[in-house]
């Protein structure tokens, strides 16, 4: 069962090269499936003659000789402009990320809550590992226990006689 928090972050820059990547891609991938439905909605509409009859429709109604629709062209007109417009859509996209950089320096980003979710058996995890991986402060060396079985404070190493707590005078009769 996961648990979530509630965390405040702070978007303050938009990496440009890597926004630019992503639009180009999304863009492209867009720009395929135009060109993919439109190549589909051609192929429906040459196979019921419905462009023969628009051919027919507009040289009568224009009053042409001959009219024709080349679907070639059409087709190599139609990849053109999807590049064209996936080109022009990633220009969008870079020039949005530009004016958000600036305008964050300003302002200082946009803040964003988040809920982050936290597993019980991570949270267990990381609070054992806070208490087990604590190394010792140097000049330290384990404490042995005493007669009672609790733990003694540590000793150090360097021979040092380990000094009373301020305030607890010892007198030493000599």
């Amino acid at each position: 069962m996961a648990q979530g928090r509630r965390v405040r972050r702070v978007l303050r820059k938009i990496d440009t090269f890597s926004l630019a990547k992503m639009a180009f891609l999304f863009h492209l991938c867009l720009a395929l499936v135009v060109v993919v439905a439109g190549v589909l909605l051609w192929t429906v509409a040459d196979g019921q003659g419905m462009i023969d009859q628009l051919e027919t429709t507009i040289s009568t109604n224009l009053q042409l000789d001959a009219f024709t629709i080349e679907g070639k062209v059409l087709f190599r007109s139609a990849v053109a402009l999807a590049v064209l417009f996936a080109l022009l859509g990633t220009g969008m996209w870079i020039l949005g990320a530009f004016l958000f950089n600036l305008l964050s320096d300003l302002v200082g980003g946009v803040q964003v809550w988040v809920l982050e979710e936290v597993l019980f058996d991570q949270e267990q995890e990381e609070e054992d590992a806070l208490v087990t991986d604590r190394p010792e402060p140097p000049g330290l060396e384990p404490a042995e226990p005493d007669e009672a079985g609790a733990d003694a404070q540590p000793q150090p190493t360097n021979g040092a006689a380990a000094k009373e707590p301020a305030g607890r005078e010892t007198a030493h009769v000599g």
